[in-house]
This record gives structure tokens, C-alpha cells and sequence, in this order.
């Protein structure tokens, strides 16, 4: 049974339902798909999208929080000082929304709270402040213990991303795949390591997972690259293969298996459509 995993909402008009996909290449892919169904009884299964968070999320989210006032203050925070900085890295960091109830008065927007945050909010809320870390590591006030914590969670918010379907840090507002300048934008540091540069202070580098030269279809899909160091990409990568960078840092392993799947289930449903790309 062919089976194809998109993004979209479903409306009902009268007796019928109405697929709306989310972006154009959700719309591609239902097109190709349609054609391989039609006239025949399909199962489709239905799961919420943004508006569904985890509890992980919320809690590396609070973690985050926690471990910024660490940083900042090198001592544990109070409550208080904990709810300061929520405030600070919302006004930072997270969309915005129009405050309800004003009448005659300019437009305001408030920051959207971490209970209102869609998943795909959320995620960008938790990769901003991750990344503002680990680019202030030097001038945060931060003990070994708190450096080892930060790797964990660096770890487990990568390992939380690579069990989706789809990354939402690689999502733009309207659900549409980032192009590359707009991923690489926003996603300062290596997502093998977590480091902003490379032993010699040079930039990260964009590595892509299924190669260029095998795979030019691909070339500028930001869900087949990811960012790493000079020597993670080049000394590693390139040098031992993509099962080598796996073993020093697992975390990745679902991002790099979620690109390779996504060509496979591509070129399939082509192929089976006379398709070349």
C-alpha cells in the first residue's frame, strides 16, 4: 500500500471535505499521489498539527530559561528572576500577536506566551535561545557542570526534532520550506556540535546530506542540509562518511535518515508517475 505523509487542513463544504495543502510541495506530492489512487478506497490517518506541542518541548523551553539566568547571574536563580527572563527572551524571540480588547487605540502586539505557542512557535522559540547560548558561551558566567548541561539539552532538543516528520525550525510563518540563505540565517550553530565556528575561528559550513553530485534534485531542499564545523563537514563527513559523524554525535542520525527517506519516497512516486527530476 503506498502510503504519503503531508501537511495541510481539512474542511468540510456541504457533504464533502476539502484538502488544503500546507505548502507547494505538500501540493505536489498529493498531486502525484492522487493520481496512483484514484477510483480506489485509501486509508488516511489524521494527526494535529502546529497547534500540538509536547511536554518535552515545554520543559527544554523552561530548561532554557533557567539555564539563561544561570548564565547570566552564575548562581540559581530566583522564581522571580526566572519569570524576568521569560518575559525578556519572549520579547526576544517569539511571534507576535495582536492584543485583544483595545478599543480605539493603536494596534499593539504582545509576544505569544509558551502556553499559546503552536509547535512550530515553540521550536523556534527553543532553537533562538539555544543558539544565543552557545553564541555567548565565552561571555556567560558559567561553570563546567553548566557547560555539560547545555550539551545535553542541546542533544536531547536535536533528538526531539529528528523523531518529527518534518522539522519545524526548517518552516517559514506560512509553513513553506526555508531556502537556503534563510536556514543558514537562522541556524548559527552546528547542529553536530553546537560550537558557532570551527578550531580556527572560521564559519560554519552547509553540509548536505544526500550529496550534490548524486542527487542535484536535492541540491536546495534546506530538509537535506544541516550546518556543521570545517572539521565535522570536511575531516569527518566527507573523509569517513555520514555513519562516522553519526558515532561521535548520534543525535543527528535522525535528520540524516528523515533527508535520505524523503529523496527515496520522491523519486518513487516519480518514477511511478513517469516523472524525471
Amino acid at each position: 500500500m503506498e502510503t504519503l505523509a503531508l501537511r495541510g487542513q481539512i474542511k468540510k463544504v456541504n457533504n464533502s471535505f476539502i484538502i488544503y495543502p500546507a505548502t507547494k510541495a505538500d501540493w505536489s506530492n498529493l498531486t502525484l499521489y492522487t493520481n496512483l489512487i484514484t477510483d480506489k478506497y485509501s486509508t488516511i490517518t489524521f494527526k494535529s498539527g502546529s497547534g500540538s506541542k509536547s511536554y518535552s518541548q515545554v520543559k527544554t523551553a523552561w530548561a532554557l530559561i533557567t539555564m539563561l539566568c544561570v548564565a547570566k547571574l552564575g548562581r540559581k536563580p530566583t522564581k522571580k528572576e526566572i519569570d524576568i527572563m521569560y518575559a525578556e527572551t519572549l520579547d526576544m524571540f517569539a511571534d507576535k500577536e495582536l492584543q485583544q480588547g483595545i478599543l480605539f487605540s493603536e494596534p499593539k502586539y504582545i509576544p505569544v506566551s509558551i502556553s499559546k505557542m503552536s509547535k512550530r512557535q515553540l521550536a523556534r522559540y527553543i532553537q533562538s535561545m539555544m543558539q544565543m547560548l552557545h553564541e555567548n558561551t565565552h561571555g556567560f558566567l558559567l561553570s563546567p557542570d553548566d557547560m555539560i548541561e547545555i550539551s545535553e539539552l542541546f542533544s536531547e532538543w536535536n533528538n526531539f526534532l529528528s523523531c518529527l516528520d518534518v522539522d519545524p525550525t526548517d518552516l517559514d510563518d506560512n509553513g513553506e520550506y526555508l531556502s537556503l540563505e534563510e536556514y543558514r540565517r537562522t541556524h548559527t550553530v552546528s547542529y553536530a556540535s553546537g560550537r558557532v565556528t570551527d578550531n580556527y575561528g572560521g564559519p560554519l559550513e552547509m553540509a548536505h546530506i544526500v550529496s550534490r553530485g548524486s542527487d542535484p534534485a536535492f541540491e536546495n531542499c534546506c530538509w537535506n542540509v544541516m550546518m556543521l564545523t570545517h572539521e565535522e563537514h570536511q575531516e569527518i563527513m566527507h573523509q569517513e562518511g555520514w555513519n562516522a559523524l553519526i558515532a561521535r554525535y548520534p543525535h543527528i542520525r535522525g535528520r540524516v535518515d528523515r533527508a535520505f527517506n524523503m529523496a527515496h519516497h520522491i523519486y518513487k512516486v516519480a518514477e511511478q508517475n513517469g516523472v524525471e527530476l
